[in-house]
């Protein structure tokens, strides 16, 4: 079966739709392969997009371990 991937549109408004939803108080995390422009997306695309909005963002990067 083939994979579906969703284009950046798509993406922010799925985005969008989580963070107005009141049911999920909960963090997103976004993955992917390093390379991939999960960063640039999120600081370019969601947070500059989503002024109104507060935002959190935490890199995992180089963590292998929950007490790291």
């Amino acid at each position: 079966m083939k994979e579906k991937r969703l284009n950046e549109e798509e993406i922010l408004e799925a985005i969008k739709n989580y963070i107005e939803d009141t049911v999920y108080p909960y963090a997103l995390m976004i993955t992917g392969e390093w390379g991939s422009g999960k960063t640039y997306f999120i600081k370019n695309n969601v947070i500059s997009g989503l002024q109104q909005k507060k935002f959190v963002y935490i890199s995992l990067y180089g963590i292998s371990s929950i007490e790291e």
